[in-house]
């Protein structure tokens, strides 16, 4: 009897752990981001936060009307990034670079950050 009780228990335990897992990589989906498409987007830092689960990039970009319009790029973490060449240090407040990204779908100024296109012109990530 108490051998069926911890069996069900452990059932139940290593079912809902599954559950968890599914709905954690569901959080990394790319589905609000058009991954088809890539787009260069050239402005100046206003913010970079180097975090996991994800990096995010704030870029002020001055549009033809002289309008400046803030995108946000959100990326991999840090950890993530580090294994792909990026260093914590290549993007600093005031840097003007070109950042290569995943358009958002709803056409909102922002994307799914892929690459940049640093100050001194060398490339980190992709295009």
């Amino acid at each position: 009897m108490i051998f069926s009780i911890i069996r069900q228990v452990a059932t139940a335990s290593i079912a809902l752990c599954l559950l968890i897992s599914v709905n954690a990589d569901a959080h990394h989906s790319a589905a609000a981001y058009d991954v088809e498409k890539n787009i260069a987007v050239t402005g100046v830092i206003k913010s970079f936060r180097w975090k996991n689960p994800h990096t995010l990039v704030s870029l002020a970009v001055t549009d033809e009307d002289g309008t400046v319009v803030i995108w946000k790029f959100e990326g991999n973490g840090a950890s993530n990034l580090v294994r792909n060449g990026w260093k914590r240090s290549m993007l600093k407040v005031g840097d003007h670079v070109t950042v290569h990204a995943n358009p958002l779908k709803n056409g909102k100024p922002g994307g799914r950050l892929q690459g940049a296109t640093l100050t001194d012109g060398s490339l980190v990530g992709q295009k």
